[in-house]
């Protein structure tokens, strides 16, 4: 095991719990305000007040990315309602004026009806779109139907594109954080090291410039996680036996859905008892939402795409 003084404990925190990292600068950062006339304490202010700046503005850039990403997904989502019922049963009334339902031509348009294109993923949505207008090409009596066809694939398109851009921007954001709280934590740790140079005899003079209810060991209440892609992909994050009000918040990162189940054994697949949080979304349940028992103590998540890693954090509130 390594020395405990050899591990930063700040950057321990962060890991767990970017809030809670962010929450303990912003304390040190006051104390250290409030201090800035002392001859000692005065240039640790001017050292770490401008890494702590760095992490709360990146913060809140962040913010506002994730805010303007999730309008662009409202507005693909809002697309998608239109497209079913309503788009897609105009479209199919107009095709059974023109080729009887059951007829080997409208099969040829509708091969699975409309159901599909009300449910499922949005990129298969939106390629069923794409395969309608494909069919309808050369069909003279359907010639308007294809117009507005090709006009709201064309809208889809562009929506999910400007969404997939925000994702990427929010990510990039997501990054930024990251990286300016690696450099804010590592500035706490080099801070804790000068007091503790400094009042090496007595060290309890350093304890009002630390948030040390937040810093000691406590229960842990704050898990981030990455699920490898791929559907089913599922991973152990916690042991911990709750009551049924427990509330946890579940907070996904990245763009696909993930589910959560808390069962009864290590090796038990999430439960038809579970919760599915989508992509860059956070949401609050009641522990009994995905326990499968009162006892059930292992807390599993379990990735719905192929093509993306899956990123979390839960927190028990």
């Amino acid at each position: 095991m390594e020395w405990k003084f050899l591990i930063n404990p700040f950057l321990v925190i962060a890991r767990e719990s970017r809030k809670r990292a962010i929450e303990i600068s912003s304390y040190t950062d006051a104390a250290l305000e409030q201090r800035q006339a002392d001859v000692f304490f005065g240039p640790l202010y001017t050292f770490y007040h401008p890494l702590h700046v760095a992490v709360t503005q990146e913060e809140s850039e962040w913010g506002v990315q994730k805010g303007v990403q999730k309008g662009k997904t409202k507005s693909l989502d809002d697309l998608l309602d239109e497209l079913s019922p309503g788009k897609i049963n105009l479209w199919e009334r107009q095709i059974g004026i023109v080729f009887a339902p059951g007829s080997p031509q409208y099969i040829a348009l509708l091969p699975n009806g409309i159901a599909p294109f009300g449910r499922g993923k949005k990129d298969d949505r939106i390629e069923l779109v794409r395969v309608l207008s494909q069919a309808l090409i050369g069909i003279a009596p359907l010639a308007a139907t294809k117009t507005a066809v090709d006009a709201f694939y064309a809208t889809l398109i562009a929506a999910r594109t400007l969404q997939k851009g925000q994702i990427s921007d929010t990510k990039d954001e997501s990054d930024d954080v990251t990286v300016v709280l690696r450099t804010a934590v590592d500035g706490l740790y080099a801070v804790l090291g000068a007091c503790m140079q400094q009042f090496a005899s007595n060290p309890l003079l350093i304890k009002p410039i630390f948030d040390i209810s937040k810093i000691r060991d406590l229960e842990q209440t704050s898990f981030t996680a990455t699920l490898p892609k791929g559907i089913g992909v599922t991973k152990n994050i916690a042991k911990r036996t709750v009551p049924a009000t427990q509330k946890i918040k579940i907070t996904v990162h990245t763009p696909a859905a993930i589910e959560y189940s808390i069962v009864e054994e290590k090796n038990d697949e999430v439960s038809v008892k579970k919760v599915v949080v989508q992509g860059l979304e956070d949401e609050i349940f009641d522990a009994s939402q995905l326990q499968v028992s009162p006892n059930a103590a292992f807390l599993k998540a379990r990735n719905t795409d192929g093509s993306v890693d899956g990123n979390f954090t839960i927190e028990f509130l």
